[in-house]
């Protein structure tokens, strides 16, 4: 995974995109105009990296010999882009996605 962070450049992008707006829209909720850190971000990405086994096979993190379902309340564009096959990993065929979109 640290090979397709470092090499796919798509992969980067949405990796460094999805922390930054997710900080934006924080400051937003909480009327803060302060500038966005790129200490912050690095931070969020690494945390946004690290949960990617999770999203991958969740059910051999936990040591469940069941499948799991992973639900979001909104999309998340990493998720779609590893379960379309464009990274060097791929997710257990045990593990599912669910966008609950609480917008509605």
């Amino acid at each position: 995974m640290k090979e397709d962070f470092k090499n796919n450049e798509n992969f980067h992008s949405l990796c460094i995109t999805q922390p930054y707006k997710a900080i934006l829209n924080r400051k937003n909720a909480i009327s803060k105009t302060s500038e966005i850190k790129e200490q912050d971000i690095i931070i969020a990405t690494e945390y946004i990296i690290r949960e990617i086994p999770f999203i991958i096979s969740p059910s051999l993190l936990s040591s469940s010999l069941t499948s799991l379902h992973i639900s979001y309340y909104c999309s998340w564009p990493i998720a779609d882009y590893v379960y379309a096959g464009k990274l060097s990993i791929s997710p257990s065929s045990d593990t599912k996605i669910i966008v609950k979109d609480h917008s509605i």
